[in-house]
C-alpha cells in the first residue's frame, strides 16, 4: 500500500490508485484546473497532485473558488474565506483584502459589499 499524496487523504478502504485519494480542503486537483491545459500535462505522471487555492480563494471538493464580494482571503489553501468586518467593505470578488469605509460611510455589518453615508446629525471618521 502506498502513501495517499502530500495534501490528500485517502477516501476510504481499499483505494485502487492514487485517484482514490481526496485533496484537503484548501487544495485542488491539479488535472481539473482549467488553468491547465493539455500542453502542461504532457510528459506528467499520472499520479494525483493537489495545489493551493490562491489567495482570493477557498477550496473545497477538489476546485477553487473565488471570494465573494463581501469577503476576502489573505493567504493560500484556505476552506472558506473571511466576512469582512464591521467598518469595512469589498466589494468585489477573488480579494485578498477588505477596505475600510471612507470618512463620512459606515458599515454596522460583516461581510459588508459597501459602506452607507452616514445620515444627516452622524458623521464618520476613517
Amino acid at each position: 500500500c502506498w502513501v495517499c499524496a502530500q495534501n490528500s487523504t485517502g477516501a476510504g478502504v481499499g483505494a485502487l490508485n492514487s485517484w482514490h485519494c481526496v485533496c484537503d480542503a484548501g487544495f485542488r486537483n491539479s488535472y481539473t484546473a482549467s488553468d491547465v491545459s493539455a500542453e502542461a500535462l504532457e510528459g506528467r505522471t499520472t499520479e494525483r497532485v493537489c495545489v493551493a487555492c490562491l489567495a482570493g480563494q477557498y477550496g473545497l471538493d477538489e476546485e477553487c473558488t473565488a471570494c465573494s464580494a463581501g469577503f476576502y482571503s489573505t493567504t493560500t489553501a484556505l476552506s472558506e474565506c473571511t466576512p469582512t468586518e464591521p467598518g469595512y467593505y469589498q466589494p468585489l470578488v477573488n480579494q485578498t483584502t477588505s477596505l475600510a469605509c471612507e470618512a463620512g460611510t459606515y458599515s454596522t455589518w460583516s461581510a459588508a459589499t459597501y459602506c452607507s453615508d452616514c445620515p444627516e446629525g452622524y458623521y464618520g471618521e476613517t
